[in-house]
């Protein structure tokens, strides 16, 4: 019985299974004096009744690695589970594709959660503005926060340049009240710590820097992208490398009911000791990059919703369409949806059916 509690420990149970298997129908046939083909049948009746007792442990053994990591993505774990998950790959689970596959990159998700976002980008770009207003053609960025994030060679993420710069108004121009009752931020920091348009712009665009694609991830990325785009524009920075876009926002409303601003993302994934949510844009796009982790860790289809942003039927689209950007409705939802329910998933059974 021991010996096939240790399925899961790969090629070497394998061998000691034979092995048995041989010394079991050499006893019985010692024991009863039976022909070796009916000990050889009596063993294979005491196999397969272990076998049933044991099926769990036999199943994951078979389990392919992708499909381990699939399941553990889409339940609750404990920290202590995922760490006997996590060792449970490293020892090689097999894998449909066979190779290296099966430890390396599967290695590599439990560093990496963010694993899907990189196989098609060299990099992924965080950023949060706080702004004067509502409307990209009559008020301005204030304060511009990102952060670049790269994968290493051994699989984990680094930051590879951030930054976190207020910008100046015009001169005459003040803040609205709410906006620094909002943000914290007043008047007399943007002139003491303020620096012009064109130079954030520059500094934004060095983000982009570099060869390869880059993701732009935002929450309410609609919004964001359309300051930046007004800032690029104005100052004529322009970015070489192909850039795709992300809206966590579009993420979220799939996994968690109304409402869904950053905070409650935050609350939602018990990140509270972990970040803070202070109107600050480079508090948010911390807190942006812990939630991201946290969506990915609960369920790896980020990579389906890239250049894909929700918006309310009620509403519609805010502001201008951004080119290359898919925009669908989407419904607020009372619970997690179904892999089948969300909103990349309609939208692939919708192209299915034109076809």
């Amino acid at each position: 019985m021991l010996l096939f509690t240790s399925l899961k420990r790969g090629k070497f149970a394998m061998f000691l299974i034979i092995m048995s298997v041989l010394g079991i129908v050499m006893a019985i046939a010692d024991a009863s004096e039976l022909p070796v083909s009916g000990a050889f049948g009596v063993a294979i009746i005491y196999i397969l009744l272990a076998a049933f007792l044991l099926r769990k442990e036999i199943r994951y053994f078979m389990t392919p690695a992708d499909q381990v990591w699939s399941r553990w993505n889409n339940c609750a774990t404990s920290e202590a589970q995922r760490i006997r998950m996590g060792r449970a790959l490293e020892k090689g689970a097999p894998s449909k594709t066979g190779g290296p596959l099966s430890r390396r990159y599967e290695r590599s998700k439990l560093m990496n959660p963010l694993k899907s976002l990189f196989e098609n980008h060299k990099a992924l770009v965080l950023f949060d503005c706080e702004t004067s207003g509502l409307d990209p053609d009559k008020h301005q960025i204030i304060e511009l926060a990102a952060m670049r994030i790269e994968e290493t060679p051994r699989g984990a993420l680094r930051i590879a340049d951030q930054m976190d710069t207020f910008i100046k108004l015009p001169d005459g121009e003040k803040l609205p009240p709410d906006i620094v009752e909002l943000t914290g931020i007043t008047d007399a920091k943007l002139l003491s710590e303020g620096v012009n348009t064109h130079k954030a712009a520059k500094t934004f665009a060095r983000m982009f820097s570099g060869t390869g694609a880059v993701l732009m991830v935002a929450h309410n990325a609609q919004f964001d992208i359309q300051f930046v785009s007004a800032l690029l524009r104005k100052e004529q920075q322009t970015i070489s490398v192909p850039v795709n876009k992300l809206d966590t926002l579009t993420v979220y409303k799939d996994r968690r009911p109304y409402p869904h601003k950053l905070a409650n993302a935050i609350i939602a994934y018990n990140l509270t000791d972990k970040v803070q949510n202070s109107h600050r844009a480079i508090d948010d796009v911390l807190a942006m990059f812990e939630v991201m982790k946290a969506m990915a860790e609960e369920r790896d289809d980020l990579a389906t919703y890239i250049n894909l942003f929700g918006y309310n039927p009620k509403y519609g689209v805010s502001g201008r369409r951004i080119p290359g950007i898919r925009y669908e409705a989407q419904n607020f939802n009372n619970i997690m949806t179904r892999p089948e329910q969300t909103l990349p998933a309609r939208v692939a059974a919708k192209e299915a059916f034109r076809r």
